[in-house]
């Protein structure tokens, strides 16, 4: 998750930026916060690579935000927190076209998306790890074996 920050004022400024997935019952931070030192203007994107940590969480949709800390004499504050469009599901490991069952709709749509090791780098094939339930960077056997692990299992 990428995250865009902005200095608006006219002097150096320090924030703490962090990331978060949250629904109506709980919020999950997203990696660790980073502290950000900007000068006047400058705009920069603040990356968060550490995955989400599931274990535990009832599956649902979530939104995710970026949070921006309020610096020392700040007064505008209404653009520190932004929710991204959209939301994100959180399903059943093996759940590839995201219906919340695990079933032969899920090989289906993991056989669209193949890219097996050891072929082409699997971003030059439109991969996307919405197809890839074991998160290795390819789309292959492995990822159906999660499937078949995770059969019938639904939310």
């Amino acid at each position: 998750m990428t995250v865009t920050v902005k200095n608006q004022g006219s002097r150096d400024e320090t924030s703490t930026v962090a990331a978060y997935y949250y629904n109506a019952s709980k919020t999950f931070a997203l990696g660790t916060p980073q502290v950000v030192t900007l000068i006047p203007g400058e705009v920069r994107n603040v990356t968060f690579t550490t995955l989400w940590n599931t274990a535990g969480v009832k599956y649902g949709f979530f939104t995710v935000k970026g949070n921006a800390s309020v610096v020392a004499g700040e007064t505008d504050t209404v653009d520190n927190s932004r929710a991204a469009a959209g939301t994100v599901m959180l399903t059943n490991p093996g759940d590839a076209n995201g219906d919340r069952i695990v079933n032969s709709l899920d090989i289906g749509a993991l056989n669209g998306h193949w890219a097996p090791a050891g072929g082409a780098p699997p971003w030059s094939l439109g991969y996307n790890i919405d197809f890839d339930p074991n998160a290795d960077g390819y789309i292959n056997s492995l990822d159906i074996g999660v499937v078949n692990g995770n059969w019938g299992k639904a939310w």
